[in-house]
């Protein structure tokens, strides 16, 4: 956590000392993330969920053309499911709500008069707001909390964030992109969670 926030410290100061030539945009997009368990005897799982994001983004210059971007966005991942076994249904519903904090450095090179090119990587901080799983069975619903009362799983995650974008007019902006969680989620002895996910999103420029 104390190396998080030295990172987000460090980061602030080289915004700061580059807001001259600052930019603030904002984005959508969408972000499906996989969660994998690795269990020991038991092997590994993953469970994918569909991610959507919005968020804004003060980018920077640094020097050149190389500029640090800070960004802040809401992402909610969700998962149903519906199966029927010897007649009885059985529906699942996960739910999880996110706050993000990119903190990429990008750089750019000009395709044409209105056109440019860049690559970002960088850090991404992640917090889980909520966490839920809804499992229905013949109409009986059970409501379970990820997070409450369960020391073993983590809110806080970190990515590492790799991407490219195409920026058109200086103001529209496509992007895409991967995150690799960096960090183990579940801190029992007899598993590991980990997350990972491609990402897209469009953004614009205020």
């Amino acid at each position: 956590m104390k190396k998080i926030v030295a990172l987000f410290t460090v980061a602030v100061a080289l915004i700061a000392a580059g807001s001259a030539k600052a930019q603030i945009s904002l984005h959508v997009g969408y972000m499906p993330e996989t969660i994998t368990d690795d269990i020991t005897n038991v092997g590994s799982n993953d469970v994918s969920l569909n991610g959507f994001f919005v968020g804004g983004t003060y980018n920077a210059n640094i020097a050149g053309d190389l500029n640090l971007a800070l960004g802040l966005q809401a992402r909610y991942n969700m998962k149903s499911e519906s199966k029927t076994l010897a007649g009885i249904e059985t529906k699942s519903n996960l739910s999880q709500l996110t706050l993000d904090v990119p903190i990429l450095f990008n750089y750019g090179i000009d395709l044409g008069s209105s056109l440019k090119l860049s690559a970002f990587v960088g850090p991404s901080v992640s917090f889980a707001l909520l966490g839920q799983s809804k499992i229905s069975i013949a109409g009986n619903e059970n409501t379970t909390n990820w997070y409450e009362n369960n020391e073993d799983l983590s809110r806080l995650n970190l990515y590492g964030t790799v991407g490219i974008a195409l920026t058109l007019n200086g103001q529209y902006r496509f992007f895409l992109g991967y995150n690799m969680g960096l960090l183990d989620l579940d801190k029992s002895d007899n598993c590991e969670r980990k997350t990972n996910g491609l990402f897209l999103g469009l953004g614009m420029g205020i």
